[in-house]
């Protein structure tokens, strides 16, 4: 993210990880994708993280507010937003 404390991780489990850079910890993880991840990206105002899926899926995950917070999906179940679940 901009303030360089935390980054984002994508794998070939369909996981997206964010990490705290200072730490070397996963803060959360977000399960949404059926396949390998090609890529992430955190958004300039570090509120999201969108990711896309080799399943042609394009995810929008919501940012916790902070690492000890209990982040639930998203209340609109219509919604393409995905909050990450902390781990």
């Amino acid at each position: 993210n901009a303030s360089g404390t935390h980054f984002v991780s994508v794998s070939e489990d369909a996981t997206v990880k964010l990490w705290s850079y200072d730490e070397g910890t996963v803060d959360a993880v977000g399960i949404a994708h059926s396949g390998n991840i090609k890529a992430c990206k955190i958004s300039p105002d570090n509120q999201h993280i969108v990711s896309v899926g080799d399943e042609g899926a394009i995810c929008i995950w919501k940012m916790p507010a902070n690492e000890n917070s209990n982040v639930n999906k998203a209340e609109n179940e219509n919604s393409n937003e995905i909050n990450l679940q902390p781990q």
